[in-house]
């Protein structure tokens, strides 16, 4: 079985949260008194940004996808509750 490559918005994607746990872990370090060069923030944050704008040209396109993703959800639990309703409706019970 042969893995489909990556794409630019998997690597990208993927680089963004890789660096996104990273700050969240540091800040978290930061909160338990934990002390962290400033260079180190700093190159971080340029690595965030950049990642960030690597993963811009894909954010409508994610973003519609999340839209779809919710609203199909959403169609399924009503159809689930309006399912429920009926059979609730039922004679034979």
């Amino acid at each position: 079985m042969c893995e489909e490559p990556m794409t630019q918005k998997d690597m990208a994607r993927g680089l963004f949260h890789r660096v996104f746990q990273i700050c969240m872990w540091l800040e978290e370090s930061k909160e338990q008194g934990a002390t962290v060069p400033g260079n180190i923030e700093d190159k971080l944050d340029a690595l965030y940004r950049a990642a960030d704008d690597w993963l811009e040209p894909f954010k409508a396109e994610m973003a519609a996808a999340a839209i779809k993703s919710i609203e199909q959800e959403e169609a399924r639990e009503a159809a689930e509750r309006e399912r429920r309703r009926k059979n609730s409706r039922s004679p034979d019970r």
